[in-house]
């Protein structure tokens, strides 16, 4: 095994969304402060007391939910995502095989992105993911891949 990303956990009545939703939480504490950090420095206003929604306490070792200042626009809570996630993702190939001949033949490469985050490690893309298709920065992903 050489990433968990090689295996398949199936749980009853927990499907990938709510993996993937779980998932995201755990980095949406970083990413709230990253967003607070770039408002103050762009001088755009953040709003008082907005529910930050759930995120993994990592020193109390919980979820956790607080009214926090948050970047809002048309009523939504908006979370940036750094730029760098796309430049520290990694693209790997992985060869997919035609068994039906007697012997196997390669018949094509599926691309795999892992991000490599210089603090946090190999972060899932179950989280990286639909964090990125959140935002709107999907179309760099696939930029960056095509590349």
């Amino acid at each position: 095994m050489e990433d968990i990303e090689d295996f398949r956990i199936f749980v009853p009545n927990v499907d990938k969304d709510k993996v993937s939703d779980m998932t995201a939480n755990i980095i949406k504490w970083h990413l709230i402060k990253y967003t607070q950090e770039q408002c103050k420095l762009w001088g755009i206003p953040l709003v008082q007391s907005i529910p930050s929604g759930y995120y993994w306490d990592r020193d109390n070792k919980q979820w956790n939910n607080q009214y926090m200042e948050m970047l809002v626009v048309d009523s939504k809570k908006v979370i940036l995502v750094p730029k760098r996630i796309v430049s520290y993702s990694k693209v790997y190939f992985q060869p997919k095989y035609d068994i039906r001949p007697e012997t196997p033949v390669l018949a094509s490469a599926e691309a795999l992105v892992r991000w490599d985050h210089p603090e946090l490690g190999m972060i899932s893309p179950g989280v990286f993911i639909p964090l990125l298709e959140d935002n709107g920065l999907i179309l760099d992903l696939d930029q960056f891949v095509w590349r």
